[in-house]
């Protein structure tokens, strides 16, 4: 399964911290795609990440 996870801010903090624990436990079965501002993108290395503005 493809799992997308839409992430709307500029800081990495709780929340955006919380989307890449639950992104790394999905990794291990799904193809995961974070979406998210520039500023907070480099705190997803390891997952296929897609840039907005």
């Amino acid at each position: 399964m493809k799992v997308i996870h839409l992430v709307l801010s500029n800081v990495f903090a709780g929340i955006e911290q919380h989307v890449a624990e639950l992104a790394a436990t999905q990794a291990n079965d799904h193809e995961v795609t974070i979406l998210c501002n520039t500023e907070i993108a480099s705190n997803y290395k390891n997952f296929n990440v897609i840039n907005i503005s």
